[in-house]
């Protein structure tokens, strides 16, 4: 349900070795438009309401909303966001996120004549390759969710 605007925006970007993939990227244009409630529930939203609490659904986007506010104050007309970049746990800590980065994903934006890339994070591992990758952190804070407490670090990557 989440990946399907990505794919028919084409914003979301996958990396290949020998045949397999290795990394996928969904990345937001300042253009980008979320699914519909219909096109939300042909994606299977249905499903999702019935298999949680609605509350706890609620609770989770209240919190993805929170913490993404300090980037959304910073957007301009060429602010893109990436909202997930993974790597397949065989090949983490071989080069494929830095390489995905710089070999397409950075170049695929300025393209698009985007200035800026966004993003946040949960974990101190994930600060440590953005921080490698050229990003700025320019926040961090701690949330609840669910009366636990969840860091969340906020960077910026000026692209020139």
């Amino acid at each position: 349900m989440e990946i399907t605007p990505y794919i028919q925006q084409k914003l979301c970007y996958v990396a290949v070795v020998e045949g397999k993939i290795v990394a996928a990227a969904l990345v937001k244009s300042p253009h980008f438009r979320s699914a519909s409630w219909w096109g939300a529930i042909q994606a299977g939203a249905l499903g999702l309401v019935t298999s949680f609490w609605s509350r706890n659904i609620d609770k989770l986007l209240q919190f993805l909303s929170l913490a993404k506010q300090d980037c959304q104050h910073r957007f301009s007309d060429y602010s893109w966001y990436l909202e997930m970049l993974a790597v397949s746990e065989t090949m983490q800590g071989k080069r494929v996120g830095t390489s995905f980065m710089e070999e397409f994903i950075v170049p695929e934006i300025k393209r698009q004549q985007g200035k800026q890339l966004f993003l946040i994070t949960n974990t101190k591992q994930n600060c440590v390759f953005y921080r490698k990758n050229k990003f700025q952190q320019f926040s961090h804070k701690i949330h609840l969710l669910n009366r636990q407490p969840l860091e969340n670090w906020s960077f910026v990557r000026t692209l020139s």
